[in-house]
């Protein structure tokens, strides 16, 4: 990979981070702030209501800790892990919020090796941005991320069972794909030579797999079509 591909890949990287913390923690922030002024207004005119009001606050202030610890691990994680990929990704995995991912599963096949380190940061950037899309539009009940290592190639499945939506529509809409991220996540691809396979329709949930060769191979993805 060329240095100006790669310091696009960081750049791409350090946007998607300052968009999770400003809709995020930040946002969050905000609240607790106003939330703390309701309760200085009510504390000299309504005591009951006050205190109903500081248990809404110390709920934000948890909300807001738990997505500044997820935020924290994407910064730790969003330049690969010396363990390799499949420990970053577990690594990554381990902070998401129970709340938002209620039923995430993770599971890795085959060996790992092979892997360059700019494909590495370029999968741990889709992973991101996948769960952000699954946080904010999936409401999804169940998420499964699934890691195949093959001799020459390596998949990387990421499905929900969320709401879903009209892909072949989306596919063809710039502004809606840079909505969900498509177009981020395809240009992470395209800087690795991989080749993408999403599939989604509403109500159906979303299904996104992705092959990125460790060597010099034009592997197909219906390796992993029937799993």
């Amino acid at each position: 990979m060329e240095i100006t591909q790669m310091k696009k890949v960081q750049e791409e990287e350090r946007k998607r981070i300052a968009r999770t913390l400003h809709d995020g923690p930040i946002q969050s922030l905000t609240n607790i702030v106003w939330a703390a002024g309701v309760c200085e207004k009510l504390l000299e005119t309504n005591l009951p209501k006050a205190k109903d009001e500081v248990g809404k606050l110390k709920q934000l202030a948890r909300n807001a800790l738990q997505e500044l610890r997820g935020a924290v691990g994407d910064l730790r994680n969003s330049g690969g892990s010396d363990w390799g990929l499949a420990t970053a990704l577990s690594e990554y995995i381990s902070t998401l919020p129970s709340t938002d991912f209620p039923g995430i599963r993770y599971s890795v096949r085959g060996r790992e090796g092979g892997i360059s380190p700019e494909t590495e940061h370029c999968l741990l950037a889709i992973v991101h941005e996948c769960c952000t899309n699954i946080r904010k539009h999936a409401k999804a009940n169940k998420v499964t991320v699934k890691l195949k290592f093959t001799p020459r190639t390596l998949f990387l499945s990421i499905r929900d069972d969320g709401v879903g939506f009209d892909y072949p529509q989306y596919k063809f809409c710039p502004g809606e794909r840079n909505k969900f991220g498509l177009v981020g996540i395809e240009e992470q691809i395209a800087l690795i030579n991989g080749k993408l396979r999403l599939r989604s329709a509403r109500g159906k949930g979303t299904r996104l797999l992705i092959a990125a060769p460790l060597h010099q191979t034009g592997k197909k993805l219906r390796e992993q079509e029937g799993e």
